[in-house]
């Protein structure tokens, strides 16, 4: 077994990866999927109201209504 000394190892080549990883789809989507729930909830809501009595005449514990 003879070895070639003038010969050098060889060099992997190595190249970056350009563009988007697949692996970010699945954040992008629930981004998004988070972004449209939010928007639906605030468009279907309602009006809040508050109604305020002055006093709790009428109104008993034990017969609800």
């Amino acid at each position: 077994m003879a070895e070639n000394s003038n010969s050098s190892p060889s060099q992997p080549e190595v190249k970056r990866a350009t563009g988007l990883s697949p692996m970010w789809a699945l954040p992008i989507l629930a981004l998004l999927l988070g972004g449209w729930l939010m928007y639906k909830n605030i468009s279907e809501s309602g009006d809040h109201i508050r109604i305020h009595f002055p006093d709790a005449a009428g109104l008993s514990q034990a017969e609800p209504h």
